[in-house]
């Protein structure tokens, strides 16, 4: 929403112009205060604004001139707007792009059995009061499965939910022998690929939200999984020594 009060006419008044991304449940605000005519180099730093721009001289605005001051701070906060992302609440196309992602990664591995993925709901909700806190890391404990991940200057919800799913789906790089031991005790480095491609899973839900005290224009994606994933299973050799814990995320064809 923008909104412009009466322009400045007297040394000091103010011009206040607020610009607001809505989530599901909360707002993130980037807000430029105190204009004027040219405008101070610092007001017009997307990455760091400034709490005050003063007005340093008085004003006397002919009707022309006041349009044109409009318009020129329109073009301004729109400019700003870059330091906050433009993610909304997750619309039925979102959903549609998220059970795509997960389902065409699934369908390529060799498994014996291996169930698309259909939305839950509650997990959605769950997943969107998670990152309304814009408290960036994994729960512990939980009865469902978990990924998360960011993107800077996030412009819309379809690029988000791709570029994030994409960096999970791409930890399939360091499978590099087919073992999945890039999954265990001590190492994470493919898990959240292995939650996507968890044959027992069955459903999934994701939240989104604007969170820029994550970074620039951030927006935090998170996607919760039941049944959980990435449990890991005791393996030994035949004669029940040299026993380790392995991730198996399904079975062979």
């Amino acid at each position: 929403m923008l909104t412009f009060p009466s322009l400045p006419r007297e040394r000091g008044e103010a011009v206040r112009c607020d610009l607001r991304v809505k989530s599901s449940s909360t707002a993130s605000v980037c807000r430029l205060i105190e204009w004027d005519t040219p405008l101070p180099t610092q007001c017009l730093e997307s990455r760091s604004l400034p709490d005050t721009c003063t007005v340093p001289k008085r004003q006397i605005l002919t009707g022309s001139q006041s349009r044109n001051m409009l318009t020129q701070l329109l073009v301004v906060c729109l400019a700003v707007s870059c330091a906050c992302a433009l993610v909304n609440s997750l619309t039925e196309a979102d959903k549609t792009l998220i059970l795509k992602e997960h389902n065409d990664v699934r369908e390529e591995q060799p498994a014996k059995h291996m169930p698309s993925l259909i939305w839950s709901i509650k997990l959605a909700y769950l997943a969107q009061q998670w990152t309304d806190k814009c408290d960036y890391g994994h729960q512990d404990g939980k009865p469902w499965g978990e990924n998360i991940g960011l993107m800077d200057d996030a412009r819309n919800n379809a690029g988000t939910i791709a570029h994030v799913i994409g960096q999970w789906a791409a930890q399939s790089h360091y499978n590099t022998v087919g073992n999945f031991k890039c999954c265990g005790p001590n190492t994470s480095s493919c898990c959240d690929f292995t939650q996507m491609i968890w044959a027992d899973t069955t459903m999934v839900g994701c939240g989104v939200s604007n969170c820029p005290n994550l970074g620039s224009g951030a927006a935090y994606f998170a996607c919760y999984y039941y049944p959980k994933g990435n449990s890991f299973k005791k393996a030994c050799g035949p004669k029940g020594n040299r026993c380790i814990r392995k991730v198996k995320p399904y079975v062979r064809e």
